[in-house]
């Protein structure tokens, strides 16, 4: 329980260390480290106030323990409960990295997007905005593309083919209330960059990966 008159201690995971944060009186800052075990830079949280506590993002802490095993690949995937007040963490897709929007505050916060392992693309920045009132992430998915290729081969005698197959997933993104609902013009065309669009504003359109042209506005 905090000393009266102290700033509460941010609740952002057992992978940090935010022992720092204990008795800070606003206004404040405190350092948030890594917890053992766990490896990253650490980062600096403020305490304005004893309404909204202590503001931060991070650190991004990466596990020191490896577990190899030879025969069996397990894949754990958590969901964390957002901080009251915060920006709920986009939901994009398996193949986004959203890890790093959590416990991010209103009007001018940012996290990073990446692409998982296995997937190649630029990450990308989402905007932590008041929409309505309600905090809410702002931004463009990540291109993700997978880097693996899967492919059989058939002999027949003395000849053989290799055959690529080659998967296309299709996402579908709900528009956030206000924006312009994507176009819909055919597999051909790559209208990624039309999400989160508000009016009055544009988007390019490019032919999708197997297609080639221009780009139209």
């Amino acid at each position: 329980t905090p000393i009266p008159g102290t700033c509460y201690p941010p609740v952002i995971g057992s992978d940090k260390d935010t022992s720092n944060c204990s008795g800070i009186v606003p206004p404040g800052t405190c350092t948030v480290a890594c917890a053992a075990g766990y490896a990253g830079d650490p980062v600096t949280y403020y305490c304005y106030d004893l309404d909204d506590n202590f503001i931060g993002t991070g650190p991004d802490c990466a596990s020191t323990t490896t577990i190899t095993s030879s025969t069996t690949t397990t894949t754990t995937t958590s969901t964390t409960t957002p901080i009251p007040g915060s920006c709920y963490p986009p939901v994009l897709g398996q193949d986004k990295d959203v890890s790093d929007c959590t416990g991010i505050f209103p009007p001018s916060g940012t996290c990073t997007v990446t692409c998982i392992s296995g997937y190649t693309g630029d990450p990308v920045t989402y905007y932590c905005v008041l929409d309505d009132g309600e905090p809410t992430f702002v931004g463009t998915p990540p291109n993700c593309v997978s880097t693996t290729t899967t492919t059989t081969a058939t002999t027949i005698t003395t000849s053989v083919t290799s055959l690529t197959s080659t998967t296309t997933t299709t996402s579908t993104t709900t528009p956030i209330p206000g924006s312009c609902y994507p176009p819909v013009i055919g597999a051909d065309k790559d209208t990624s960059d039309c999400n989160y669009i508000f009016p009055p504003g544009t988007c390019e359109v490019r032919c999708a990966a197997g297609y080639s042209g221009g780009t139209a506005v």
